[in-house]
């Protein structure tokens, strides 16, 4: 805390040290106006505003800059995403797109998948270290991405190096005895650079016991051009993370020593050939994960537990894309993976074929493209997406797609275990999904205005079919069903004067429209009744203003709005209770000022600040279970 305090004393100091008048020309003005390229939501890269999809691009030094560490943290300001976390940092994270399961979104680094077999997917570890931008692609995506792409695909890009050496490091400290460490290198090597980064984040968390949280990260990109109109990009990513958790299934602070841990190694090579018109593109990559949840006796005659995961994913996958007329490119595709988890010993193999067809003439970008899925476990499934837009006059741009998509069964689900046995007729969860959307530029391109209208229908929902007579007989089935709807608004405000500004807004409606084997009012899935979890309204909304002199500030406030819950009793009754969580607002700000107003020799170091919640709102992520109050950080960051 006490450097928290002397942080904030500085950074007061530089600020009203800084001039406010005669503002700094903003020389980044026209640029923010140009669309960027964006590459997950099409088989071929397009511009922003040339995507028939709803995609939001993060820049990850802006994030960084804002002070945040984890991409969970990001996702928050991103429309029709709700972010879930059930404890302290570190804790198991769930995200919902649009409504979905929380196994519905795809997250892939650098083109890793990130997901367990099945889609399982906790974001409570993945930190923003290195991250050079986050692509969201928000609607169904299995034509390009397979199994678990149901909702959306989040793609995190890390760096890759620079034509001139630099190099960053990033240290800061504060509440709850929390430290953030990164540091980052860029180094031309040959004909290619290298890129390296490295973090370490600890803090004690807001539990009085047990609440300790580590996690150390370490990435590395060589990007090389072995060859004429080759290129050949290498990345790596590993995260060795221990988080301690006091809290049992009902969310109190009760047991001394439980902690999880996981060790994660990233691996991803993808070569591109260009000849002629014609890109060839190879992808290998590689997502080991050692996980375990250790449990130890609290005490003499008490019983501990441990439980130890291996999982493995490797993929290949190899796209043609080929030129077949003016403006018009046809990518056609095959994929091979290999899912395995050790103890027990699972097994999977899947494999797929795709084509798109991207037309992108005069005033529209049109879409059209099929996949076809086999597996080990569940046979052949289908999917495909149609999608258009296009440029209107006034600067307005239209869209419209419509789109299936699948999650394939997890290994719990589709193989024999000690609670359940096979099912072999178990079948893919799957959606049909269609939405519109339209933007507007007001004033030149320094707003733009965009609302999206979108529809699911989630069929084949998998629930647990639990036979008391038998246990070991139980299994899982297709059953129920559901459905999604809702409309997402956005602005955002380019750099002007020294101000940008973004905001957001998402109106939710879930339903159930086939309740799970548990017929009571307090199953999770409820005929009639909404998913848990779901706020019916949420917004974001965000301002960054750059004083002369280098001096930014940013104020963020996200507004999460009320959702349907389960709240979990221990003994003697161990019963479940249907609450309803309340609103909340979180506010959040971001102060950073170069040293150099203090003394010339220290132009490469900038002091920063963030207060995360800072009117200390109170409020529940998951019903029972405890969330920080406020947050004070304050360190320095060097650019070299």
């Amino acid at each position: 805390m006490r450097t928290a305090i002397i942080g904030t004393i500085v950074l007061v100091r530089l600020a009203l040290a800084a001039p406010v008048s005669g503002q700094r020309p903003d020389s980044l003005r026209d640029t923010a106006r140009i669309a960027p390229v964006v590459v997950t939501a099409t088989s071929t890269p397009l511009a922003l505003n040339r995507v028939p999809a709803s995609v939001t691009v993060l820049d990850g030094p802006t994030l960084r800059a804002e002070g945040l560490t984890h991409v969970a943290d990001a996702l928050r300001q991103v429309p029709g995403m709700a972010v879930v976390q059930s404890g302290s940092y570190g804790a198991p994270t769930s995200l919902f797109t649009r409504g979905g399961q929380s196994n519905y979104t795809k997250v892939l680094v650098d083109g890793v998948p990130l997901n367990d077999p099945g889609g399982a997917l906790d974001l409570g570890l993945l930190t923003l270290d290195d991250v050079e931008r986050i692509e969201v692609v928000r609607g169904p995506t299995s034509v390009l991405y397979g199994s678990d792409a149901v909702a959306g695909v989040v793609q995190i890009f890390t760096r890759h190096g620079a034509s001139s050496p630099r190099a960053s490091l990033d240290a800061r400290g504060g509440t709850y005895a929390s430290y953030d460490v990164d540091a980052t290198a860029d180094a031309p090597i040959g004909g290619g650079r290298a890129s390296f980064g490295a973090g370490h984040h600890i803090t004690n968390g807001f539990y009085d016991f047990n609440s300790r949280y580590r996690n150390d990260v370490g990435n590395a990109s060589l990007t090389l051009a072995p060859w004429t109109g080759a290129e050949l990009v290498g990345t790596g990513r590993y995260n060795d993370a221990i988080a301690h958790f006091p809290t049992d299934f009902t969310g109190a602070p009760v047991d001394p020593n439980a902690y999880r841990l996981e060790k994660r190694t990233l691996l991803g090579a993808e070569l591109r050939q260009q000849i002629a018109r014609t890109r060839t593109t190879l992808g290998l990559t590689s997502n080991l994960a050692n996980d375990a949840t250790i449990d130890p006796p609290n005490g003499p005659g008490d019983f501990g537990s441990t439980l130890t995961t291996r999982t493995l994913r490797q993929t290949a996958d190899l796209r043609v894309a080929v030129p077949v007329a003016s403006q018009s490119t046809l990518t056609a595709g095959g994929a091979a993976e290999r899912q395995h988890e050790a103890a027990p010993n699972y097994d999977r193999r899947n494999s797929a074929v795709y084509v798109e067809l991207l037309r992108s003439a005069g005033l529209t970008t049109a879409t059209a493209g099929a996949r076809l899925d086999h597996s080990g476990t569940f046979g052949d499934f289908a999917t495909y997406r149609v999608s258009a837009s296009r440029l209107l006059p006034a600067a307005w741009r239209a869209r419209a797609s419509l789109g299936t998509a699948f999650r394939e069964p997890s290994f719990f689900e589709s193989f024999d275990t000690p609670f359940s046995r096979a099912n072999p007729d178990l079948r893919p969860e799957r959606t049909t999904s269609w939405e519109v959307g339209a933007e507007h530029d007001v004033a030149s391109g320094a707003a733009t205005v965009g609302a999206t209208y979108f529809h699911q229908r989630f069929v084949d929902l998998i629930d647990y079919d639990f036979d008391a007579a038998n246990p070991t007989q139980s299994k899982f089935e297709n059953i129920a069903r559901a459905r999604s709807a809702g409309a997402e608004l956005e602005l955002r405000i380019a750099p002007l004067h020294g101000v940008s500004a973004d905001a957001s807004y998402t109106w939710l409606d879930t339903k159930v429209l086939e309740s799970g084997f548990d017929p009571s009012p307090l199953a999770t899935l409820v005929h009639g009744g909404p998913l848990l979890r779901r706020p019916k309204h949420s917004a974001s909304a965000g301002v960054r203003y750059e004083l002369l002199g280098g001096v930014s500030a940013t104020a963020r406030a996200t507004y999460v709005g009320a959702r349907e819950d389960r709240l979990f009793h221990g003994a003697p009754n161990f019963d479940t209770e249907a609450v309803r969580l309340d609103p909340y607002t979180k506010v959040d700000l971001t102060l950073a000022a170069p040293l150099s107003s203090l003394w010339r020799q220290l132009a490469p170091f900038t002091a920063t600040l963030r207060v995360d919640n800072a009117f200390a709102a109170s409020y529940q992520s998951v019903a029972g279970y405890a969330t920080p109050g406020r947050v004070l950080l304050s360190g320095v960051r060097a650019t070299y």
